[in-house]
Parts: structure tokens; C-alpha cells; sequence
């Protein structure tokens, strides 16, 4: 793997950690993703009303993309962009049904990928993990992808961390208009810089509303972002359809849904 430099167009605001520009990527032909049009970020419930400003007004956002699940939803909110600010959400869960009084669905629990008899490295393990989430909910993938294309300013992907479910989406993104693989496990690696942070918000949340979906392993290394998981998650999605586009076409992705996205996406 061909190692690259990429400096995340960090966003830093009050009441999120792990928000990012994916402005500036560069995809085939010497194509670059268009500068605010495409942000991914961790929980927005806690987002302060003047940070929620910042977005509405400064990055013209009008979408989001909510990856959590309906429980997770009603316990820690939307915060404020959702109550006033005219941007439009898009609940989008990625577990393929919800299971009520539970916090992690029982699919996810029983595929004991990292147990004591049967050991995996980790990074393959998220791999497996990523590739559920494609399988199972391909309607709120290929639903992310439409949002993204026919939003009116930017749109913004989010889950409780912005790193596992909202780094597998933003990667079928930006995989679709050709952005460079190097370059998108680039972008999903560098969620490791905020991995202090995101471990104390998603531990002040277990502690009181809200549960932890993807991971419940407050450690650095239990919520790291390796660069091999990304990889993985690429080569399997070749190795199980042939390429992404053909995933897409198999979920019901059309050509006039791609050219809308290279068209927002792509400058």
C-alpha cells in the first residue's frame, strides 16, 4: 500500500471532535472533491447553537446524513442544527433492523469475530464489520449517496464517532466518483488523530444516555482506525462484486444517479 501525504481540513467547533472537510481528495483525471460540499463528523447532539451557525452559514449545510440507529437517535438527540437552523436530516441507519432495549443488535454480537478460540487481528475484523454494514443496509447506502448528490449546499455524514459507520459510507462516496483508494484510507486513518477525544465523548455518553454502537472498547487501540480496515474493506468489496461499481449497480444505483454526484462532488 502506496503510503500518501493528506492533511484532514480539520473543522474545529464546539461540541464535536471528529468533523472534516473532504474538500480537496483528488480522484481520476486530476479531479479534486469540490470544498464544501461533503462533510463527515461524529455525534452533532451536543453541538453548541453557535457552532450549528457555523455550518448552517459558513458551509451553506443543508443535509445530514444520520448513520445512528433509531434508539440512539431518541436517547442523545440531533441537537440544534435539527430544532432550527432549516438543514434537513436523513435518519439512515446501517443495522439492518432495529432491536429495542438493546445497544448492540444481536447480529453484530453473534459474529464473535475477535474471540479467545477464535483470534483475529483487529483490522480484518472491522473489515468483516464494514462490509455488514454494506450488505446489510445497501437501501440506506445507496439513500446516503442520493442525499449527498442532491443536496442544495453541503451535506454533512455523521454516527456517534464518525469514524466506523461514517467512514465506510463517506468511502463508498468517494470511491464512487473516483477518488484515489490511497487517498480514501487516508481520510479513514486520520480519524486516529482525534482518538482521545472521541473516546471521551463516547464514554461520557455510556455513562448516561445514548449506549455506544459500534465499539464499546473505550481504548485507543479499541477505537483506532487502522489503515489495513479500510484496505480490507475495499478488497473485499472487489473480491465479493468485482469493483464498488458494481456493488452500487447491484443496490440500484442508476447512471443518472452517478452523473449527479460527479456533478456535486467533483471540480
Amino acid at each position: 500500500m502506496v503510503a500518501v501525504r493528506y492533511t484532514p481540513n480539520w473543522i474545529d467547533l464546539d461540541g464535536v471532535c471528529n468533523l472534516r472537510d473532504l474538500g480537496g481528495l483528488e480522484a481520476a483525471g486530476g479531479a479534486r472533491i469540490r470544498p464544501r460540499t461533503l462533510l463527515r463528523s461524529d455525534n452533532l447532539s451536543e453541538l453548541s447553537r453557535e457552532s450549528a451557525a457555523v455550518l448552517a452559514g459558513e458551509y451553506a449545510l443543508s443535509d445530514v446524513i444520520d448513520l445512528r440507529t433509531d434508539m440512539e437517535i431518541r436517547e442523545a438527540g440531533q441537537g440544534p442544527l435539527a430544532r432550527d437552523s432549516g438543514v434537513h436530516f436523513h435518519a439512515l441507519s446501517l443495522y439492518p433492523r432495529e432491536f429495542p432495549g438493546q445497544v448492540t443488535p444481536p447480529w453484530l454480537q453473534d459474529e464473535n469475530l475477535q474471540t479467545e478460540s477464535t483470534p483475529m487481528p483487529r483490522a480484518q475484523a472491522l473489515a468483516i464489520h464494514y462490509l455488514r454494514y454494506l450488505t446489510g443496509r445497501p437501501d440506506s447506502v445507496i439513500g446516503a449517496l442520493r442525499v449527498i448528490a442532491g443536496a442544495q449546499g453541503a451535506a454533512l455524514v455523521n454516527c456517534a464517532a464518525g469514524k466506523d459507520r461514517t467512514g465506510t459510507v463517506t468511502a463508498v462516496a468517494l470511491g464512487a466518483v473516483g477518488v484515489r483508494r490511497e487517498e480514501i484510507i487516508a481520510d479513514y486513518e486520520s480519524s486516529n488523530e482525534r482518538v482521545v477525544q472521541i473516546i471521551a465523548r463516547l464514554g461520557s455518553r455510556a455513562s448516561g444516555a445514548g449506549g455506544v454502537h459500534d465499539n464499546d472498547d473505550l481504548t485507543v487501540q479499541g477505537q483506532s482506525t487502522p489503515a489495513d480496515a479500510m484496505a480490507g474493506l475495499l478488497d473485499l468489496v472487489d473480491e465479493r462484486y468485482g469493483s464498488l461499481a458494481n456493488y452500487l449497480d447491484a443496490a440500484g444505483w442508476t447512471q443518472a444517479d452517478q452523473r449527479h454526484l460527479d456533478e456535486k462532488l467533483l471540480a
